[in-house]
């Protein structure tokens, strides 16, 4: 964190004071989740996955959504009947 050597506008600084304004220091990603989403990150258990109340757990489940609307889709793909190709082509 560069924390210590950060410098600021006095227009910046006084925005701080008065809570007009706020500067968070962070030192990873998920630090700055927290803030946004205002959930913790949450803890792995020994299945994997995240504790349900944690923003990991919500990116988890998304992820798996979408692995299993890949999968439909890749499904739906094959079962479609291939089309007959002219000898011109």
């Amino acid at each position: 964190s560069n924390e210590a050597h950060l410098m600021l506008r006095q227009e910046i600084r006084d925005a701080v004071a008065d809570a007009e304004f706020s500067i968070y220091s962070v030192q990873h990603i998920e630090d700055v989740m927290e803030i946004l989403t205002s959930l913790p990150r949450g803890d792995l258990n020994d299945e994997g996955v995240y504790s349900t109340d944690s923003f990991n757990y919500k990116i988890q489940q998304r992820v798996k959504e979408l692995q299993k609307l890949q999968q439909q889709y890749k499904n739906a793909e094959q079962k479609k009947p291939q089309k007959k190709r002219n000898k011109s082509e």
